[in-house]
């Protein structure tokens, strides 16, 4: 297998983990927004349905921007908790993210030193997002309707419209894109995968474990890291040529985790508060 193979599982497994560690760990500043609830999904949802086109009609320099708000905010998320002060936290995003920019427009998208800042903004995004979404209260059976859903939608988006290839291939020579990818320079043994496969990955143990407990959330997890090392040793070896969109596995899986545990538990989601009775957070988390 190609180091490509090896870099990007470690990198997606290791962002998993990260967002478990995290969600134990500590307390997001949560923005005045209540429960995450279906309709923000379904918001969510419109939402990656609509920015791909948006990225493919808008100038790059627009969309840069586009990214940089938005990658910011997340990452602000994850970093405020954990270096405790938020202009510490501010400052180290967007030091991040300049350097992202810096290296892409200098050395190019493609260039080793822009896979490893690049990568490291986007791990550190995704933490932020998803715990973002468990900490607020959203639902097991809310995420698997999105990834039902964001199944669907890839299907159609990749092998019918080709929109998600055109949209990779036009970000890919923008900063701050959203991927976690290595050695894309080489066409023979580049890897990449997208940035909400690598969130639908990373949040589903999470409420997988607030809904039915720590069990539930560590099948979600080992399960949902077996899934990239299939789908790349297929593009790998060659026995399959064509783009896959990872969802078409990854959503069948999660939805049909998150009916097992349902039935299992008599069809009753464990709250946010009965969670925390159950696994009660450490002092420093719950500070």
């Amino acid at each position: 297998m190609p180091t490509s193979f090896y870099v990007v599982i470690g990198i997606v497994a290791a962002t998993a983990f990260a967002g478990w560690w995290f969600y134990r760990r500590f307390t997001v500043d949560r923005p005045p927004i209540g429960v995450v609830t279906r309709s923000d999904i379904a918001i969510l949802l419109a939402l990656l349905v609509l920015l791909p086109y948006l990225y493919l009609n808008l100038p790059i320099a627009v969309v840069t921007v586009v990214l940089a708000v938005g990658t910011l905010a997340t990452m602000y998320v994850t970093l405020e908790p954990m270096l405790r002060y938020g202009w510490l936290a501010l400052t180290v995003g967007l030091v991040l993210i300049g350097a992202d920019i810096a290296l892409g427009v200098l050395d190019g998208v493609t260039a080793t030193s822009f896979l490893v800042v690049n990568n490291l903004v986007m791990v550190i995004a995704i933490v932020g997002a998803t715990n973002l979404w468990a900490q607020s209260g959203a639902k097991a059976r809310d995420i698997a309707l999105l990834a039902a859903a964001l199944t669907g939608y890839d299907v159609i988006a990749t092998w019918q419209l080709s929109v998600m290839t055109d949209v990779m291939e036009r970000l890919a020579t923008a900063p701050l894109v959203p991927i976690i990818g290595w050695d894309l320079g080489n066409l023979a043994t580049g890897l990449r995968i997208g940035l909400g496969d690598v969130l639908i990955l990373t949040v589903f143990p999470l409420v997988m474990r607030k809904a039915y407990g720590r069990a539930a959330g560590l099948v979600a997890l080992v399960l949902g890291l077996t899934i990239p090392p299939i789908l790349f040793a297929l593009l790998v070896t060659g026995v399959v040529t064509a783009t896959i969109p990872a969802m078409v596995v990854i959503g069948p899986l999660v939805v049909g985790q998150y009916f097992w545990w349902r039935r299992r538990a008599g069809g009753r989601e464990r709250t946010t508060v009965e969670y925390l009775r159950a696994e009660p957070l450490t002092s420093q988390a719950a500070t």
